[in-house]
């Protein structure tokens, strides 16, 4: 992840989560299903980043907009979309 990070030039921090806490904690289903946090670690956006898989059938970009609105330090005003995807496999413990 490091050197991926590294060779696309990611400006952002991620996480590896080995033991599955994260996920885990946040009731991550799908992937991809977005959380986005803000500057104070609030969740302020969970769910889909779009809502269609389908390119041409597209209405909403519902990832992109949460991220405008807080890059912008206005109110998400959509904070919750129903995620969709592959299931996440957890581990069994």
């Amino acid at each position: 992840m490091v050197k991926r990070a590294q060779d696309k030039g990611l400006p952002y921090p991620y996480v590896l989560d080995e033991t599955q806490a994260i996920a885990t904690a946040y009731g991550a289903r799908v992937t991809p299903h977005i959380f986005l946090l803000d500057a104070q670690g609030t969740l302020v956006y969970r769910g889909r980043v779009d809502d269609s898989l389908e390119q041409d059938k597209i209405k909403t970009h519902d990832f992109a907009a949460a991220l405008d609105a807080l890059v912008s330090g206005k109110p998400v005003q959509v904070a919750e979309t129903k995620a969709f995807g592959c299931s996440v496999k957890y581990t069994k413990r």
